[in-house]
């Protein structure tokens, strides 16, 4: 077993710089594990916002109005309301909007002539905006609804109306969850979908410099000078391949195991783990390619960049799938990164969204991209030995 030996015997030398890779990747990982363990997905909380309000007409309509904007929302008091202090305050984010109620805003009610009469000062498409500026037209309108049946709106009626627009305006859809997806299977898929970039970085960066080192025309030499038949150097060389990828993919099995609890050994869990196999084999058979390409060692970090980023970055990883262009997720079905990410998403909703025949139908064409790098590699180390 001596090139078992060698193998590992080098592989300690790379200990620091795995061992880097895994902890900086697990401390990640417990981090937003935590963050997220204890959210409900399903428990939606109206946002609350920090809005201004100035009333010039002191009337019933407005001050109706302020109280429907102020009951989920934070109201401020400015020192002052002049253009630059509006945009300063803005700016600063000590308010998302400043809004100003017109003199005459009643009387412009009563004639359904309301509608553009308010000021709202805020940042232009942003998020906070959209919601106050909904509000007030979602008030505006119902209240107009409202008084526009009534003639000679009196203070009894318009007080009517305004009870009326508050209650409309109250009622609550009722929505009944009738199936959900598995908090935890849902945070262990946000775990392992980053392992497509932290593989290919561990692999090139461990495994690629040893293949290097033995594949070094020197000790080809003296291998072939030696009593170890090339079969056995082979075997041994393949098992200690595959041990080091057992090894890598233990860990994160026992990482899952300790964050998310026996939840990984149920049936997406174990699939899971099947599709962390899966690109594994494609991360060695990457460094196995990679080893065939250069035989410089100073220049696999760089290898281990360029394929891990690209890959992540268009497959899907970093960036989410839904977010890409069609050109792009084009593109992605050449990397085995995208299948894998598309593989993660369907084994979380397989039997609701999606079907187990289209699950393991990518976990399948995964497995085809590590066959292929692996005969390409293949193919490359025979060229350069008969040359």
């Amino acid at each position: 077993m001596q090139v078992f030996k060698l193998y590992f015997k080098i592989l300690k030398t790379m200990l620091g710089q795995v061992l880097m890779y895994i902890g900086i990747f697990t401390g990640i990982s417990v981090l937003l594990f935590n963050q997220q363990k204890n959210n409900d997905p399903f428990d939606y909380k109206e946002a609350s916002l920090k809005i201004s309000i100035v009333d010039n007409d002191n009337s019933a309509a407005s001050q109706a109005l302020i109280k429907n904007l102020t009951a989920s929302n934070e109201l401020i008091e400015l020192p002052d309301y002049e253009s630059d202090t509006i945009q300063d305050e803005l700016y600063n984010r000590n308010v998302s909007n400043v809004i100003i109620i017109p003199n005459g805003f009643s009387d412009a009610l009563i004639k359904n002539e309301a509608g553009d009469m308010i000021t709202v000062y805020n940042l232009p498409g942003t998020m906070m905006a959209s919601i106050v500026t909904n509000n007030i037209n979602n008030y505006i309108k119902t209240l107009q609804a409202n008084l526009v049946s009534r003639q000679n709106v009196s203070e009894a009626d318009m007080k009517e109306c305004i009870s009326l627009t508050d209650t409309a305006l109250a009622k609550k859809a009722d929505v009944e969850i009738t199936s959900h997806i598995d908090t935890k299977l849902s945070l262990i898929k946000d775990l392992y979908r980053y392992l497509a970039y932290l593989f290919i970085a561990l692999a090139v960066s461990s495994v690629s410099p040893i293949l290097v080192s033995l594949y070094k025309k020197d000790v080809n030499v003296r291998q072939n000078c030696s009593a170890i038949k090339q079969s056995s150097y082979n075997m041994q060389l393949f098992l200690s391949i595959l041990l080091t990828g057992v090894g890598f993919c233990s860990v994160f099995v026992v990482l899952a195991l300790v964050l998310a609890g026996p939840v990984i050994f149920s049936l997406k869990g174990l699939l899971y783990i099947l599709n962390m196999v899966i690109f594994m084999t494609i991360s060695l058979a990457i460094a196995f390619l990679v080893a065939n390409i250069t035989s410089t060692i100073n220049v696999l970090s760089m290898f281990a960049n360029i394929i891990g980023l690209g890959c992540s970055f268009l497959g899907g990883v970093f960036v989410p799938i839904e977010m890409l262009s069609d050109g792009v997720i084009k593109a992605a079905h050449f990397l085995p990164s995208y299948w894998y990410i598309v593989g993660n998403n369907s084994i979380l909703t397989m039997g609701t969204q999606t079907s187990v025949t289209d699950t393991f139908a990518k976990l399948g064409i995964e497995a085809l991209f590590s066959l292929a790098i692996i005969l390409v590699a293949l193919t490359i180390q025979k060229i350069k030995r008969t040359a």
